[in-house]
C-alpha cells in the first residue's frame, strides 16, 4: 500500500500537478446527500482505481459508496480528487463553507469528511486545517470526519492535534472486524466516536465500538436499536423519523423519511447521554403515514394538493367547491392556484417549503378511484391574493 506523503507524490499520482485547473463549478461539496439533510456539507472524492489507502478487506468489499447514487457521481468525485491540488483549493471551499453557514445563520450546519474517500495525505490534511481555521468564526458550524487513517502513527497524531486543536472538530475512527483483528480496537480521539461497519446484523461489534452502520448492500427489513454493545446508528436502526425545523415529520411521497445526520447528530456534537434525553421526539416507522390532527380551524385556509391540482380556498367557500379535478364550467369567487403535473412526487416538493416553515398538517389520505395522494394543510389567509373587486 502507498500512502502519499508529501504533495509531489500527490501530484504525481494525480497526473496533473499544480497546474492543472478544474473548470469553474457552482459548487463543490453536496447538501443534497438524503442521509445527512439538507443542513449538512457533505464533501466527497474518487481515489485512483477507486481505492482507499487505508481501505480494509471488509469495507472494500460492502463499501456503500460503490452502489446506488454514488455511481453516478463518480466523475464528479474524481474532479474533486484532482481540485485538491489547486492552488485555489483552499480559498474556493472556504469560500463555499462561510457561504452555506451565512445562509442558515439560525441554524446548526456541518461539513462531513468524507462522505466518500479518505484523508489520503498529510498535506491534504492540512489544507482542510487550513480551512477549518479560516471558518473558525462561524459559531453555527461544525465539522465531522470519518477515517481509517488511525492505524498510520503519523496520520494519526496529525488527527489528535486537529481535534485538539479545534473544538468543533470530531473525528470518528472507522473500523471492523478486519481491522480490529490486524490492528486491536483504536483508542478514541477526543470526544470522537469508534464506529463499527458490520456485514451482517449478527456481525457483533468489539468492546469499545460505541456505534454500528449496518451493510447496506444488505436489505435490512427489521429494526435494531443495538448490535452487542453499540448502538445501531439511528438513520439505519428503521426506529427514527427524521423532523422539518417545526417539528413535524418530514416527509417524502406522504410517508416519512428516517431520521438524517442533522437531527441525530451523533457523529456530529452530540453525546450518547443527549441522544437518550433527545431520542423520544424522533421515535417513529420510517416509509408509515404519519399519525395528524385532522382539526381546521374556522379562521384558515385549506390548502388541499394531489398528483393533479393545488387548491387555495377560503373556509366560506368550501361548500360550493366544485369537482376538484375540473374547473372547465366553474365561475371561481375565490382566488385559485393550480398546477398541474404528472408526479405526485413533484407537487410535494414545490410546496413542501410551506410545510417546513411552520404550516400545520392536517390531514393525510388517497383518493379510492385514483390511488391519488391528498394531503391537507392548514394555511393563514393572508396567503391568498387579495382579491379583485368587480
Amino acid at each position: 500500500m502507498r500512502i502519499h506523503e508529501n504533495q509531489s507524490q500527490d501530484e504525481e499520482l494525480s497526473g496533473r500537478g499544480e497546474g492543472y485547473r478544474e473548470a469553474k463549478r457552482k459548487k463543490w461539496l453536496s447538501d443534497t446527500v438524503s442521509k445527512k439533510g439538507n443542513r449538512v456539507l457533505a464533501w466527497s472524492i474518487r481515489m485512483p482505481n477507486n481505492r482507499c489507502p487505508f481501505a480494509s478487506k471488509v469495507c472494500s468489499k460492502n463499501c456503500y459508496a460503490m452502489t446506488g447514487q454514488f455511481t453516478f457521481h463518480d466523475e464528479r468525485y474524481a474532479e474533486n480528487y484532482q481540485f485538491t491540488f489547486n492552488s485555489e483549493f483552499v480559498e474556493t471551499i472556504t469560500t463555499e463553507i462561510v457561504q452555506f453557514s451565512e445562509n442558515h445563520a439560525n441554524e446548526a450546519v456541518s461539513v462531513a469528511l468524507h462522505e466518500k474517500g479518505e484523508i489520503y495525505s498529510i498535506p491534504y490534511l492540512n489544507k482542510w486545517e487550513e480551512i477549518i481555521s479560516a471558518t473558525g468564526n462561524l459559531t453555527n458550524l461544525n465539522y465531522f470526519i470519518y477515517t481509517r487513517a488511525w492505524r498510520n502513527e503519523e496520520f494519526r497524531t496529525a488527527l489528535e492535534e486537529l481535534a485538539a486543536k479545534h473544538s468543533n472538530v470530531r473525528v470518528n475512527l472507522s473500523t471492523d472486524s478486519d481491522m480490529t483483528e490486524k490492528y486491536g480496537v483504536p483508542q478514541p480521539i477526543g470526544d470522537g466516536l469508534v464506529t463499527w461497519l458490520a456485514e451482517t446484523d449478527s456481525n457483533i461489534p468489539s468492546k469499545g465500538v460505541d456505534l454500528v452502520f449496518r451493510n447496506l448492500r444488505v436489505r435490512h427489513d427489521s429494526p435494531m436499536e443495538r448490535l452487542g454493545d453499540a448502538l445501531v446508528c439511528p438513520y439505519e436502526s428503521k426506529l427514527y423519523i427524521g423532523l422539518n425545523k417545526n417539528g413535524r415529520p418530514a416527509l417524502e411521497r406522504g410517508k416519512c423519511k428516517p431520521i438524517r445526520c442533522q437531527e441525530c447528530r451523533l457523529c456530529i456534537d452530540r453525546s450518547f447521554d443527549e441522544w437518550e434525553k433527545t431520542k423520544g421526539q424522533y421515535a417513529g416507522t420510517p416509509g408509515q403515514e404519519p399519525a395528524l390532527d385532522i382539526a381546521t380551524p374556522a379562521n384558515e385556509t385549506e390548502c388541499l394538493f394531489g398528483a393533479e391540482d393545488l387548491q387555495l380556498l377560503l373556509p366560506s367557500e368550501l361548500e360550493e367547491t366544485p369537482n376538484p379535478t375540473s374547473d372547465k364550467e366553474c365561475d371561481w369567487d375565490a382566488k385559485i392556484n393550480r398546477e398541474i403535473t404528472r408526479y405526485q412526487s413533484k407537487v410535494i416538493e414545490t410546496y413542501m417549503d410551506a410545510y417546513d416553515h411552520g404550516v400545520p398538517l392536517a390531514s393525510y389520505t388517497r383518493d379510492r378511484l385514483t390511488n391519488t395522494a391528498i394531503v391537507s394543510y392548514q394555511l393563514a389567509n393572508t396567503i391568498l391574493p387579495p382579491r379583485e373587486e368587480p
